[in-house]
């Protein structure tokens, strides 16, 4: 990590307002450019809620320094929105000021050992449009654009898939 002053570690229930505060910095900002204004506007109320059952997981990670968290994600062994299916990558996001620094990346490796610690083969992603370069440089490969439901709006993602 870019910073000696920076930490990783698990997420616990008592991040979820530091956590829902990187969502509120990282989404509207950095998918902008990406999405209509009127998908953000339906979209990003459900989508900057932190999910306790993740957070608690010991599957969520947390990059902090200089006192707030930098960056937040994780994995869990189903896709979002279902309780079976392959293991994904999950709500991941960096505030922008701390954008390209590695915080994200350092989060993404340790979910990636995690998960092939559990003896997994292969991990996907739905990642926003903005973010697939992110996923590409690390390991994920374009498996192709879809709708899903965001707070019953449809919401671009890029299906992804890295081998473990």
């Amino acid at each position: 990590m870019a910073n000696v002053h920076t930490q990783l570690r698990a997420a616990t229930l008592h991040d979820l307002e530091a956590v829902q505060d990187v969502y509120l910095a990282a989404y509207p900002s950095l998918m902008s450019g990406y999405y209509a204004p009127d998908t953000l506007r339906a979209a990003l109320p459900l989508m900057t809620k932190p999910w306790p059952t993740l957070l608690s997981s010991g599957r969520f990670f947390v990059v902090e320094g200089d006192g707030r968290l930098e960056a937040v994600g994780g994995w869990s062994d189903y896709p979002p929105g279902r309780e079976h299916g392959p293991a994904h990558i999950r709500h991941f996001a960096t505030r922008p000021s701390a954008a390209r620094k590695g915080f994200g990346g350092v989060i993404l490796e340790k979910c990636l050992e995690q998960a092939r610690l559990t003896g997994l083969s292969v991990i996907d992603c739905f990642a926003s449009l903005n973010a697939e370069s992110f996923y590409a440089d690390h390991g994920f490969t374009h498996l192709g654009y879809r709708q899903v439901k965001v707070a019953g709006v449809p919401f671009a993602v890029v299906e992804m898939r890295a081998p473990l």
